[in-house]
């Protein structure tokens, strides 16, 4: 939809290029990663739209490209961030799930209570008086953290061929896609594909 977009506005505007996280699964972590940092098998991919190139040259030149960089193992939010001045803010995922695999999914027991305000850690630091090392987290170390600003909400699609046909999910938080933004999203996708 990206290049679609920019190749068709490429003759109006100077703004032909475009950076994608790539993500790579089934990698291992990089040994001298600090094992605190929130790390994704993310390469970054550059991508040029050039006015003259059909969707599926652009495309076939950009697997080229991840042919290219497949060698490259990780990168972390923050250093994309460093590396483009791009903050990731959406994920495209299209899911390979084995033709044969009659395996069925299995949900983990995991909840995630997220953390709106460093200043809640700290008021409930002095309320319970607490000299736990785990709750000394203080707000001159959040403000600090190098990673703080990498992380903005994202949205997350994600496509899978499933019994002959694809299914397709839209996640993230209501301020990046209410639910007719998410099926608004999930037809154009749908739309485009079908044009291929």
């Amino acid at each position: 939809m990206t290049l679609q977009k920019l190749q068709s506005s490429s003759s109006e505007q100077n703004f032909n290029e475009v950076a994608f996280g790539i993500y790579y699964a089934n990698r291992s972590l990089g040994e001298n990663l600090e094992t605190t940092y929130p790390t994704l098998n993310l390469v970054p991919l550059k991508v040029s739209v050039q006015h003259d190139l059909t969707i599926l040259q652009i495309a076939r030149k950009v697997q080229e490209d991840l042919h290219l960089i497949s060698s490259h193992s990780t990168a972390g939010l923050w250093e994309i961030k460093d590396w483009t001045g791009v903050e990731i803010n959406c994920f495209v995922n299209f899911l390979h799930l084995d033709d044969e695999s009659t395996e069925t999914l299995k949900h983990g027991d995991i909840a995630l209570e997220p953390v709106s305000d460093a200043r809640e850690i700290e008021s409930l630091k002095q309320t319970f008086g607490s000299n736990d090392a785990s709750t000394k987290c203080s707000t001159r170390w959040l403000s600090n953290n190098a990673v703080r600003d990498a992380f903005p909400d994202a949205l997350d699609i994600e496509a899978s061929i499933n019994a002959g046909g694809m299914d397709i999910g839209v996640f993230g938080a209501s301020t990046m896609a209410s639910e007719t933004s998410a099926n608004e999203i999930i037809g154009l996708l749908s739309g485009l594909l079908k044009e291929l």
